[in-house]
């Protein structure tokens, strides 16, 4: 029996010495797999976090195929299609930066002063946070950009302080941009001292999503705006001693075919504040005018720079009144069906579904006509405050060759 395992064992050992080299051979053919996890859908848009494929002298990037953003310490850039924008902020303190999926911030980036970027499908919402009057009143970025890059994708700056009026709007903090061959300058008042902080600086870069909606609020001798970037659209009259009016503005893109026959259309919305008074708002079609159904400038101030750029676009003749109960904030609300209003939009000789541009069909709510009185507006909110919260079309349409479609745009 003890000769028998001695021989096993000399067996067992002698193949053990003769397979290593061939398993060692193996080994080293054998391929090395790496797989890494893309996460499709981390915020309402519908982007990609693209950590895999990180361009060098990057830390961060997020995007998809059309649009995406990188961030490094010390700077970022912006590439839409083939075209680029690179900036790198001057002056600032040694970043801290946090990420949450399609968030990064940026805590004292500069003096008493955060930096946040919150990455959209089309584009990225840009917050310079001042916390305290000790902040600066300048900020500087250098900029290199492809040949190709247009200037007014980057939009317009904002400002507001942390007071709100009675309509819940922030108050209003003035802002400039300055370009210069290789520098981007923002500059808000010298003295800062008398606004409520923090006082957030946007100037976000967007491509195409927060156009599609938008408010003209004006008051006769006074404010005239475009309220494109406030997170919701308000219609109605607002008088609390002053009297402010406002027109409520929306667009969206259509595949409904050329010559079909609309059977049914309404707005589904989610209100954004508590408004009850008694109001009639015609709705109508916008006609084409080669600015407000621009991609990616939209409703924005590229062409529509304050609210009687608005008032001012063409309408068509067709219009249903709305007359919306009183309202609670955070409810969804449909508006009366404007069959005719639609059907009017899509038989203009302009709409063609199948264009980058005049796909569009844009309407106005409420004429801003109203003498003093009690306040009457409505609000509800808009993609700037959250996609799922986007104000919605419900449409019906017979196509001409007969079928039935319906589509929530």
């Amino acid at each position: 029996m003890n000769r028998l395992k001695f021989l096993k064992r000399v067996v067992l050992g002698l193949l053990a010495v003769f397979l290593a080299p061939i398993a060692r051979v193996f080994a080293a053919r054998a391929p090395i797999q790496k797989t890494f996890k893309i996460a499709p859908n981390f915020a309402p848009e519908t982007q990609r976090d693209m950590l895999p494929t990180l361009t060098p002298g990057f830390s961060k990037e997020v995007g998809g195929d059309l649009f995406r953003a990188k961030f490094g310490e010390s700077k970022f850039r912006y590439e839409y299609k083939d075209q680029w924008i690179e900036f790198e902020p001057l002056n600032h303190l040694l970043p801290i930066s946090s990420s949450l999926s399609n968030r990064l911030e940026y805590p004292n980036y500069w003096t008493d002063t955060d930096l946040r970027f919150t990455v959209k499908e089309y584009g990225v919402k840009v917050e310079i946070v001042l916390t305290s009057d000790k902040a600066p009143t300048a900020y500087v970025f250098r900029y290199t950009k492809s040949e190709g890059w247009q200037d007014e994708w980057i939009k317009p700056p904002t400002a507001h302080s942390n007071s709100k009026d009675g309509m819940g709007d922030y108050e209003h903090v003035p802002v400039s941009a300055e370009w210069t061959e290789d520098t981007l300058t923002y500059s808000l008042p010298a003295d800062i001292s008398k606004y409520e902080f923090p006082l957030v600086l946007d100037p976000t870069f967007e491509l195409g999503n927060s156009v599609d909606d938008t408010w003209a609020k004006f008051r006769d001798g006074g404010a005239d705006t475009n309220e494109f970037d406030t997170g919701h659209v308000t219609f109605g009259k607002y008088d609390e001693g002053t009297l402010y009016k406002h027109n409520g503005f929306v667009r969206f893109a259509l595949d409904i075919p050329i010559g079909s026959t609309i059977t049914a259309a309404k707005f589904h919305v989610k209100s954004h504040n508590n408004f009850a008074g008694a109001i009639t708002c015609p709705i109508k079609c916008l006609i084409y005018d080669n600015k407000w159904e621009l991609a990616p400038t939209g409703f924005d101030t590229t062409y529509l720079a304050a609210g009687a750029n608005l008032r001012n676009i063409a309408v068509g003749s067709v219009e249903v009144d709305w007359e919306p109960e009183a309202w609670v904030t955070d409810t969804w609300y449909e508006s009366p069906d404007f069959t005719a209003v639609m059907q009017e939009a899509i038989d203009h000789a302009d709409y063609d579904p199948d264009h980058a541009e005049n796909k569009y069909v844009g309407f106005r709510i409420y004429e801003c006509d109203e003498a003093a009185g009690a306040t009457t507006l409505r609000q509800f909110y808009s993609y700037d405050d959250a996609a799922a919260n986007a104000a919605e079309l419900i449409v019906t349409y017979t196509t001409p060759g007969g079928g039935t479609a319906a589509q929530i745009i």
